[in-house]
């Protein structure tokens, strides 16, 4: 009775999560068609132009750039900028920051961590999207809605499963009939199903994780691990 709990709490929870997220989704397209200020803009692998996707305006996503500045305190910052491409040019792209990290290495071996999230209040300097040289690129994380969407399946199902194996199952066959005790079929059954949740929410969250893209100027190299930015036919 108890293993059939379990299993239809961690069943119950699959079929919400992905129901939501195919809504979510759903309206996330719909919006697309009716904002279309970002989402004309490409990867595409330096080695081979017909391998391409679609950078989808309707989820933010991560680009790392480094700085060398000249004041002679800092050797190197590295900017990890979060949110959406506004325009793109031969050597530069505007880009809209919604939050970011910076790590500052400086000469005398220290270093400073700075993490400012700007959609929680209101900066000026954000009026206007970010400059971006292009040769300071390194590196896109991206995922689109449809593999964040299944990922956030993956954990989901992990969180659930780890919840049944950790609090669930003993809480549920504890007997306190007669001085108490554990139902150890009982517990046995839940943990075993909380297990087999668990087991099978992993490689789905694993094998969705957000990808990171390794950025080129197209100009410079040809190379199967590198990928460049383009505009989409049209824009």
């Amino acid at each position: 009775m108890k293993k059939n709990i379990s299993l239809t709490l961690i069943l119950s929870f699959f079929s919400l999560v992905a129901f939501s997220q195919r809504e979510k989704i759903n309206n996330e397209d719909e919006n697309t068609e009716i904002d279309s200020v970002f989402g004309n803009f490409l990867l595409v692998n330096s080695a081979d132009s017909s391998k391409s996707f679609k950078l989808r305006d309707n989820s933010s996503y991560t680009l790392t750039y480094v700085e060398h500045p000249k004041d002679g305190i800092t050797r190197e910052s590295t900017y990890f900028v979060n949110g959406n491409i506004r325009d793109l040019y031969d050597t530069k792209l505007d880009f809209d920051v919604l939050n970011e990290s910076i790590e500052q290495n400086l000469y005398n071996e220290s270093t400073i961590n700075t993490t400012v999230d700007y959609s929680s209040y209101y900066y000026s300097a954000l009026e206007q999207p970010r400059s971006i040289n292009i040769k300071d690129l390194q590196y896109v994380n991206y995922s689109s809605p449809l593999r964040s969407g299944i990922h956030n399946v993956g954990v989901g199902a992990m969180i659930v499963s780890s919840t049944i194996v950790i609090a669930l199952a003993p809480l549920l066959n504890i007997k306190f009939k007669g001085g108490m005790s554990i139902n150890e079929a009982g517990y046995f059954n839940m943990t075993k199903v909380g297990l087999i949740g668990f087991a099978a929410g992993f490689p789905i969250a694993y094998f969705s994780k957000i990808k990171r893209y390794r950025v080129t100027d197209k100009k410079i190299l040809n190379d199967k691990d590198f990928w460049y930015l383009a505009k989409e036919r049209g824009y």
